[in-house]
């Protein structure tokens, strides 16, 4: 038996998601249309001979094009994009199993928190204290970190 190839399967579930809605290839080339035209940019139209050829696996869809089915099949981005094995709900967990070679300010420091962080070890120990001069930015008010793992302690920072 032939099997299909990830980009003939993801584009089958794209024509499934179009034919649930009653669409024919020449309407979504409409209704892109209006979404460029709206948008000021052609990065959002569809033509009807592009949809075909992502519905047949021969193509895959752009950031923009993308948007416009999402818009059209009134379909969350997440899920268009996972037919495609674009994970983007895993994008945070992936981010935060990452080492980044820098330190670097996590957003706003929240006012008025306290001078005590719970951190797991794991944690604690991909602190590299000799690689950053930002220790005290990045353990000052952080309270309200998230704890992950069952194995935590108490880490006290002294701010002066």
């Amino acid at each position: 038996m032939l099997t299909l190839s990830s980009s003939q399967e993801s584009g089958k579930r794209l024509r499934a998601e179009r034919e649930r809605l009653g669409l024919s290839l020449r309407d979504v080339e409409r209704l892109s249309d209006g979404i460029a035209q709206q948008r000021k940019t052609q990065d959002y139209y569809i033509s009807h001979a592009w949809l075909a050829d992502i519905e047949n696996g021969k193509l895959k869809p752009t950031f923009f094009k993308l948007y416009s089915l999402c818009v059209i099949y009134g379909c969350s981005y997440d899920k268009i994009a996972a037919f495609f094995g674009v994970p983007l709900g895993e994008i945070e967990k992936q981010h935060s199993t990452l080492a980044l070679p820098r330190t670097y300010l996590a957003g706003t420091v929240p006012e008025g928190a306290g001078r005590i962080l719970l951190a797991s070890l794991e944690l604690q120990k991909k602190v590299q204290l000799e690689r950053t001069n930002l220790v005290t930015e990045m353990f000052k008010d952080r309270a309200d970190t998230p704890i992950t793992s069952q194995k935590t302690t108490v880490l006290t920072v002294e701010f002066t």
